[in-house]
């Protein structure tokens, strides 16, 4: 009887352990779905305009500690197709607008500069939310800095963290990440001699001081 009982047995263990795996691969693939709609995934609303307001602006060069500080660098635009979802750093607004003036380089006397910006920027939420601030950045920056005779064009985007929770006027703020932002000094056009010669090289890893604040009438807001 024992010996009979045996394939009905282990047919039924061999049941069960199928069962089981299935379940498990199931469960698997449902947080995994779960897990990369959330790690991939984020919706912006609000807007439709955006105007990202500069207070104390500046323009480092890591290596040369050179730097150039602006009075004035505001953006402006409007937020991309809101209400649609979109991956982890692609652009929540699109940026039509930069203004950045009244900019001088302390370490040449200083020095009056001028700032000429290609507008093809924009600005992208990077991560999910942690300690109330959303990873993001200033994306697709492209802008030649003048100083004298010193002509060189920084490119790249400006990583920093962006508090979209707060509501009401001039709430929201995009605060740069310390050190290296992610704008280098590009090789074309490269760097006129003069700027060589204050140490300021193509590669050159820029550090981006400050803070931009939204006074748009209604937030940007993210999920």
């Amino acid at each position: 009887m024992t010996l009979a009982r045996k394939p009905f047995a282990r047919a039924i263990k061999a049941g069960l352990a199928t069962g089981v795996a299935t379940l498990v691969a199931v469960v698997a693939m449902l947080a995994a779905t779960t897990t990369s709609a959330w790690a991939t995934n984020y919706t912006p609303y609000g807007g439709p305009s955006v105007t990202f307001v500069g207070t104390g602006v500046t323009f480092t060069d890591v290596i040369s500690s050179t730097s150039v500080a602006c009075s004035t660098a505001d953006l402006s635009g409007s937020v991309a197709s809101p209400g649609t979802i979109r991956v982890w750093g692609a652009n929540a607004a699109t940026v039509t607008s930069v203004s950045i003036s009244g900019c001088t380089n302390p370490t040449a006397g200083a020095t009056l500069c001028s700032v000429s910006s290609t507008v093809s920027w924009g600005f992208a939420i990077t991560g999910p939310i942690s300690g109330g601030l959303w990873p993001a950045k200033v994306t697709g920056v492209n802008q030649v800095v003048t100083c004298g005779d010193c002509v060189f064009a920084l490119v790249g985007d400006i990583n920093g963290k962006f508090n979209a929770n707060p509501t009401g006027t001039g709430a929201q703020r995009f605060t740069p990440n310390a050190g290296a932002s992610g704008l280098v000094v590009a090789s074309s056009p490269p760097p006129t001699l003069p700027c060589v010669n204050a140490d300021i090289v193509a590669g050159d890893p820029f550090a981006v001081g400050g803070y931009w604040t939204n006074t748009a009438t209604l937030p940007l807001t993210i999920t």
